[in-house]
């Protein structure tokens, strides 16, 4: 699905609806699954979640080892724009530091 390289970041949703409308949050559907994949099949792009259902604290057990920012809704879309060119930012650097 993903190349490598293929993205530079991705925004994801916490719930991604289906074709009807309704949020999956099984554990194959959800916005933290497709982060993961994304992590494993492209590790260099940024990966934001967005909820307006999580609190900071449930999100710090998925580490950096899955997203890279969170952002909680709603947010204004400059934050946004500044979440996402901060984690392509801490990305390059540590791509140019060789981590």
């Amino acid at each position: 699905m993903f190349g490598a390289g293929e993205f530079d970041a991705i925004v994801s949703d916490l719930h991604i609806a289906d074709r009807a409308g309704e949020d999956r949050t099984s554990r194959d559907r959800s916005g933290i699954a497709l982060l993961r994949r994304i992590r494993d099949e492209s590790p260099g792009c940024a990966r934001v979640l967005v909820s307006g259902s999580l609190d900071p604290d449930e999100v710090a057990p998925l580490g950096d080892s899955v997203i890279d920012a969170y952002l909680r809704k709603p947010f204004e879309l400059s934050a946004l724009i500044e979440t996402i060119e901060s984690s392509l930012a801490r990305k390059r650097s540590s791509r140019a530091s060789g981590h």
